[in-house]
Order: C-alpha cells, then sequence, then structure tokens
C-alpha cells in the first residue's frame, strides 16, 4: 500500500523535497553564513541606506542611474533599489542586506525549474530542483550580495519566456 502511494506520487514528493532544499539551503542562517561582507555588499548596502533616507547616495547624487563603487566601477542599481525599499521599512542588517539575493535565489529555482519543464518532465525538472539547491556554486553565489547577482535570475527568467515563445510560435508570447 505504502509502495503504491510512493510511486503514485513520487514526482510531487521529489518536487516538494527540492523545494525544500532550496529553502533551506539558500535561507538558513543567512544573516551568518558567510561571516564576512564582500565590498560590493558593503557599497550596496551604503548606498541603499543613505538612499532611503536621504534620497542620495553616498555621493550626495540625488537618486542615480549608475552607483559608483570603490575604486571607479559600478554597481547593480536594480539591487541597490529593492534593497533600499527593505532599508526603509526594515532598517539596516546583514539578513534584509542578503535577503534580495536569496529571493533572487527562489526565482532561479522557479524559472528553471518551468524552463526545464518545458522540454522535459516534471522528474527532470524536479531534479533540478534538487541539485539546485545543494550545488556549491548555486548557494554561495546567492548568499552574497554580489554587483552582478541579479544577472542570473533575470537571465533564466528571460531564457524562460524566450523558449515558451519559440516553442508556441505565437506572437503574443513575444511580448
Amino acid at each position: 500500500m505504502a509502495k503504491e502511494w510512493i510511486v503514485k506520487y513520487r514526482k510531487k514528493i521529489i518536487f516538494l523535497l527540492g523545494l525544500f532544499l532550496v529553502f533551506f539551503t539558500h535561507f538558513y542562517m543567512i544573516g551568518q553564513i558567510p561571516k564576512w561582507l564582500n565590498a560590493d555588499e558593503a557599497g550596496m548596502a551604503y548606498d541603499a541606506y543613505c538612499l532611503s533616507h536621504y534620497g542620495v547616495d553616498r555621493y550626495g547624487n540625488s537618486f542615480p542611474v549608475f552607483f559608483i563603487n570603490f575604486g571607479g566601477g559600478g554597481q547593480s542599481p536594480l539591487y541597490t533599489y529593492l534593497l533600499s525599499v527593505l532599508t526603509y521599512f526594515f532598517d539596516y542588517s546583514v539578513i534584509i542586506l542578503r535577503f534580495v539575493i536569496a529571493c533572487a535565489s527562489l526565482v532561479t529555482g522557479i524559472f528553471g525549474y518551468k524552463l526545464i519543464k518545458l522540454r522535459f518532465e516534471n522528474l527532470e525538472a524536479s531534479l533540478y530542483l534538487l541539485l539546485f539547491s545543494i550545488m556549491p556554486i548555486f548557494t554561495i553565489y546567492f548568499r552574497t550580495g554580489m554587483d552582478c547577482a541579479l544577472m542570473l535570475p533575470t537571465g533564466t527568467m528571460f531564457l524562460y519566456f524566450l523558449s515558451k515563445a519559440v516553442l508556441s510560435a505565437k506572437r503574443k508570447d513575444y511580448f
């Protein structure tokens, strides 16, 4: 009886296990692991704090499109503005700083799952979630708010919608 139930619902079990592991590995002790902040995280946190409290970045520019980080390089405006909204409501903490990128990891997981599901079955897509949850490159990448950290979620989302449009061959899907 139990064996038949497992066989019948194995795809859903693997999907839920993968989803749980993604949540666990990407959100567990998010404020403590890693113990350090990199230069991009520190720069974005300070810019977000200044934006949320004073409406300017650390150099006094009012709501800039291009943020200047240490040494003259730029940083992600999307990450900084998302972080400034959270900083306005919840004040600054390392958990809030990394919450933005942890939520972006969920976007990568969901749209990666949907992208694989377009071509393969549920089992392969659920296995993607399992791999996405345990591969160190993704867990570390989505625990540090690096400058280019939002490229992977936005790129995955773009690939999903482009693939869906190409497979359906409908003009409305391209929009």
